[in-house]
């Protein structure tokens, strides 16, 4: 008789987990998928805005510059 209770009541306790952590679940992916898109999003954005701007043209410019002695001081 007392297993038959136990068991029931860990049943019960185990569904509504189940459904308690099916929830949160659904409500997480509702909030962190477009959130990511909208990330996606403004990165892509980003990285066409630096090739329309010409970021990428003098790659070897900086490099050679921060190596040069400036003694215009």
């Amino acid at each position: 008789m007392v297993s038959k209770i136990w068991k029931s009541s860990i049943r019960v306790l185990f569904t509504r987990y189940q459904v308690y952590k099916e929830d949160h679940l659904k409500t997480a992916l509702a909030i962190l998928v477009p959130i990511s898109i909208a990330m996606g999003t403004v990165g892509l954005l980003a990285f066409f805005w630096s090739l329309r701007t010409k970021q990428y043209e003098d790659l070897e410019g900086a490099a050679v510059r921060i190596l040069l002695n400036d003694d215009n001081e």
